[in-house]
């Protein structure tokens, strides 16, 4: 399954996805069986992202346990948060910008989103189903919008300072 992101340009938190209770459910149970390995997993993210797109792997490879040790936090964020997910946004349009400012584009959130919904699938085997997979990809479907919100938000920022 391949990800396809919708992006907003508000400057409100506003979620063009959202998640069910059932797909809450299921990504908070599936993520209990993942946080053992999580930070192995993220390693494994990361060698995933250098041969699916070896220009993101060379951006990402510098300090691998960093980016790793970051991508474990944010996971374990947004499992924490998947009930409250408003109150991720100032962390997400943080980490946005970070991102932004390394150049990120927003085809390179789908990239990122088919490598994390691929490592999941490596790292939960069979409790990986149909259903815990769209769980997932709306999950991230959401933090990307928000995290891409952010270079929006600083744009039309800067517009108005300019008026």
């Amino acid at each position: 399954m391949s990800l396809k992101l919708v992006k907003s340009d508000t400057v409100a938190p506003t979620f063009q996805i959202e998640l069910t209770e059932r797909q809450k459910m299921l990504i908070v149970e599936s993520f209990t069986q993942f946080e053992p390995i999580v930070e192995s997993s993220a390693k494994v993210f990361f060698d995933r992202l250098a041969k699916v797109e070896p220009s993101l792997g060379a951006q990402f490879c510098g300090d691998s346990n960093v980016h790793s040790d970051k991508l474990a936090t944010v996971m374990q964020i947004a499992v924490i948060s998947v009930r409250n997910l408003d109150a991720l946004v100032p962390m997400l349009r943080l980490l946005g910008s970070e991102y932004r400012s390394y150049g990120a584009r927003p085809e390179y959130y789908e990239i990122f989103g088919d490598v994390l919904l691929w490592t999941l699938r490596q790292g939960l085997g069979e409790a990986y189903t149909e259903e815990v997979n769209e769980a997932w990809a709306t999950l991230y479907g959401i933090i990307a919008e928000m995290m891409m919100q952010s270079g929006v938000i600083r744009n039309q920022q800067m517009s108005a300072s300019l008026l």
